[in-house]
């Protein structure tokens, strides 16, 4: 647990100072996994990087948070996002990467999984959770700047509300639906720091001009 809650286990970059911070669920590769699950095994903190470059690797997931990014009000536009002083933070909800089912089924068979010390995944998520909540209380306190929270996955809203400490049933579905009838929710927070939580889903694929309007207009309170 101390990798979890330790500044800054399985968080990218960017700049944590930032009015709008972006939430993933995990870290995107099994490559990804071998590298923070050595910092797990060390307990180590793990310094972000304050100058991501999204046009190199497989930030492709960057990529497709850039054309919201671009209509928020307060953005230093010059700068791409998750560079420092861009206004922008990248997070992870769980340090480790189990980006596949069968890595998540097969908990009891994965070796490495195995030595995280939990019994399955669900044990492991729960337990994690706790931690990034203190993680992210935490971060929050750093400076007075109100924060916008764009959290991705839908599914995962039992550990997003868990993480900002709200209930699950405070996120509100929108009438207002994405392309494809997706759903996405808005939730107020106890916290005075955090001005709202948008809950939407995963970006497999980029969104269309419509739906990034609707998000933005969210996300700014129009």
């Amino acid at each position: 647990m101390e990798y979890a809650a330790s500044p800054y286990a399985g968080i990218d970059g960017g700049d944590e100072n930032a009015e709008y911070w972006f939430v993933g669920m995990e870290w995107s590769s099994r490559a990804d996994f071998a590298e923070s699950y050595e910092k797990w095994q060390q307990q180590a903190e793990n310094p972000y990087s304050k100058n991501v470059d999204i046009t190199k690797g497989s930030w492709v997931f960057e990529e497709k948070l850039q054309d919201i990014y671009r209509r928020l009000p307060h953005t230093v536009c010059d700068k791409m996002i998750f560079a420092e002083g861009s206004n922008s933070f990248k997070l992870n909800l769980f340090p480790l990467s189990f980006n596949t089912d069968d890595e998540k089924k097969n908990w009891a068979n994965d070796a490495t999984a195995q030595k995280t010390g939990f019994a399955n995944f669900k044990a492991y998520q729960q337990a994690v959770v706790s931690a990034r909540q203190k993680l992210f209380t935490e971060l929050l306190k750093l400076n007075r700047k109100e924060k916008t929270i764009f959290c991705f996955g839908t599914g995962y809203s039992e550990y997003f509300a868990t993480a900002f400490d709200i209930a699950e049933s405070d996120f509100a579905e929108q009438t207002a639906r994405l392309s494809g009838n997706r759903r996405f929710y808005v939730a107020a927070a106890k916290n005075p720091l955090i001005k709202k939580i948008i809950l939407c889903p995963f970006p497999r694929y980029a969104f269309n001009d419509k739906d990034i309007e609707k998000i933005s207009s969210i996300m700014i309170g129009v």
